[in-house]
């Protein structure tokens, strides 16, 4: 009960189950286990990192980069301020830098290519530079083919390109593989309602995938988006917010995403997106 180390773990499993599984309980569950770690040892530069997920979570992004900075001067080697670093650069649409991460993250650490391959290949797609983005998910799949972010990701460039049928059947396998992993079923939902099965689209959106996407800043973008594909907008709009709260700050993409085309007229999107740019051009 007294090793730091043990609670920074913990800690941590609570983060990564929170996302795409348990939901925002969790995260209550990984501060409560991560702060215990810091009372034991204030300086565990982990636990500290781990933090950002938490502050994420509660709407606190200048904290969550506050932290990063503060571990970074102080471990400016440790891999996990790679991985964090370079999540916090694509929220805010700085691929470039997001990229760089990545880099430095494989020179320290060769075995994080199935981390830093489904990162870069999601930067990739996010710039519909589709051949490269692939090329990023066969390294990771390389070493651990059935990977569900790996498939979550490859699954996302086929519908981007149109291949809705091979999203749908790359989507159920992976939800064969992995049946709680509910963000699919968003991912799902988008190919029904792009084949005009509005209702079996609606269907997937369970209580469950509700409570999933309230506690992770991509899930809430998808949903939103899938209600925007349905066009219905006040949900969208609510969903989209949500993101934004949990740190998904990424102009570039809300503003070059297809599915959100019937909300380009709605004004309290209109409004969402050109305070999005104005943080996004500070930013650069």
């Amino acid at each position: 009960p007294g090793f730091a180390r043990a609670h920074s773990a913990l800690g941590r499993c609570y983060v990564h189950h929170a996302q795409g599984y348990g939901g925002g309980e969790y995260f209550d569950l990984a501060e409560k286990s991560l702060l215990r770690a810091l009372e034991l040892d204030e300086n565990l530069s982990g636990a500290r990192l781990q933090m950002v997920y938490v502050y994420l979570h509660r709407g606190e992004k200048e904290q969550a980069l506050a932290t990063l900075a503060e571990v970074r001067r102080e471990a400016p080697n440790d891999p996990t301020v790679f991985i964090i670093a370079g999540m916090l650069y694509r929220l805010n649409g700085l691929y470039d830098k997001a990229l760089r991460q990545y880099d430095r993250l494989l020179e320290l650490n060769p075995n994080d290519v199935v981390i830093a391959g489904y990162n870069r290949g999601r930067i990739y797609t996010y710039r519909h530079e589709y051949d490269q983005a692939i090329a990023e998910l066969e390294k990771g799949r390389a070493v651990e083919p059935d990977h569900p972010l790996i498939k979550t990701f490859l699954a996302l460039i086929y519908f981007n390109q149109g291949r809705i049928e091979e999203c749908r059947k790359l989507a159920e396998e992976t939800l064969d593989q992995h049946p709680h992993f509910d963000p699919l079923q968003v991912i799902l939902g988008w190919c029904h309602s792009a084949r005009g099965a509005h209702d079996r689209a609606r269907s997937l959106i369970t209580d469950h995938v509700k409570q999933i996407a309230a506690a992770d800043h991509d899930v809430a973008l998808w949903l939103g988006s899938l209600y925007a594909m349905e066009n219905m907008r006040d949900e969208a709009v609510e969903w989209i917010r949500t993101a934004i709260q949990l740190g998904n700050e990424n102009y570039p993409l809300f503003a070059d995403n297809p599915r959100l085309d019937n909300l380009r007229c709605d004004l309290r999107f209109i409004d969402l997106l050109n305070e999005l740019k104005r943080k996004w051009e500070e930013r650069r």
